[in-house]
């Protein structure tokens, strides 16, 4: 009877027995076992893809949102490239003008040539009489035409061209000079002119900056500011206190971008920053893309005024 397990069914008809060896009810036993087991598998498993469906809606919501954001910025960086190739079209236009007020005609043009990378063009230097120059003219010169270095700097911690870019990790064009200096160090304008843009903010990645025009197309650009010192529409001098150093924008540590642009043409500033009273021939023979007779020119008819206009109204 230990090996028997026996079932009673009683209804009106009368009641029955029936024996189930022991063996058979640990069978049926297991089996109940196993269908609850499976009933919680099934019933976590539910749950899990549920959890998990509401999880890959909620990536699928915020990657539609990423999606919509992407695109709006696609369309504003349309818009903006179409202003900027509006921009630039007035520029050409503009251009003719300055390039005759500076001393380049229409002559000139027939002796362009392409640089190395079939790229952007460059003018063919003429032949610069040094020995008619005077020192009076020569510091003139300097006065006008971006020299010297804008800052009292450590060293030089990027050169212009092509390099890897310290933050974004690419093959880029750097399109300045970088100059080493504390937070706080005194920018001076590198010639006399006029202040074409001063702002705070990101601009760009360039921080706190300021741009100043100068005469016969140049332009100088100071970027990474700690705060400018001077606002648009002044007029500075050359060695004039324009700014303080920083580490504004997209920088990696405090240090000076410094840019300077001829006929909206960025060039390497590195002869520049070179450039003194001492070593003045240098420069044209390191910097080939200006017509300096045509400047040295220009420079000499107003030395050659100035006398006239103190004679005539003393």
């Amino acid at each position: 009877m230990q090996n028997k397990f026996i079932i009673t069914i009683t209804d009106v008809k009368g009641s029955k027995q029936y024996n189930i060896h022991q063996f058979v009810k640990h069978i049926l036993l297991y089996i109940a076992l196993l269908i609850l087991a499976i009933i919680l598998v099934a019933f976590t498993s539910i749950k899990l893809l549920i959890s998990e469906v509401a999880s890959i809606e909620k990536n699928r919501n915020k990657l539609v949102e990423d999606y919509q954001r992407i695109e709006q910025i696609n369309k504003n960086l349309d818009a903006e490239v179409a202003q900027k190739n509006n921009d630039m079209e007035i520029i050409r236009g503009r251009l003719g003008s300055l390039e005759g007020f500076i001393g380049i005609t229409q002559n000139d043009n027939e002796n362009i040539t392409m640089d190395d990378s079939g790229g952007n063009i460059s003018y063919i230097l003429e032949r610069v009489d040094l020995a008619k120059v005077t020192a009076e003219q020569k510091g003139l010169t300097m006065r006008m035409v971006p020299s010297g270095s804008p800052v009292e700097y450590v060293q030089i911690s990027s050169p212009f061209g092509y390099r890897m870019h310290p933050l974004l990790k690419r093959q880029e064009y750097h399109s300045g000079i970088d100059l080493r200096v504390p937070v706080g160090t005194k920018i001076y304008a590198t010639a006399d002119g006029v202040v074409s843009f001063s702002k705070m903010g990101y601009n760009g990645g360039y921080g706190v900056m300021v741009k100043i025009d100068h005469a016969y197309g140049f332009r100088t650009v100071y970027a990474h500011l700690s705060k400018p010192n001077v606002n648009e529409g002044d007029f500075v001098k050359k060695g004039q206190v324009i700014a303080y150093s920083g580490n504004s924008g997209l920088s990696t540590g405090p240090h000076l971008h410094y840019e300077i642009l001829f006929l909206q043409e960025r060039i390497n500033p590195k002869p520049f920053l070179d450039w003194t009273m001492k070593d003045y021939n240098e420069i044209f023979e390191k910097e080939k893309s200006i017509k300096w007779q045509s400047l040295l020119n220009v420079v000499s008819a107003i030395r050659e005024i100035v006398p006239n206009v103190k004679k005539e109204n003393p």
